[in-house]
């Protein structure tokens, strides 16, 4: 998914999760 904004809120809890990848490094 290449969405920006309201998106990065649930990312970032996503980056808090142990073994997960930055959102940027999937984002392309």
């Amino acid at each position: 998914p290449a969405r920006r904004g309201r998106d990065t809120a649930g990312w970032r809890r996503l980056e808090r999760t142990p073994g997960f990848r930055a959102p940027h490094s999937w984002q392309g």
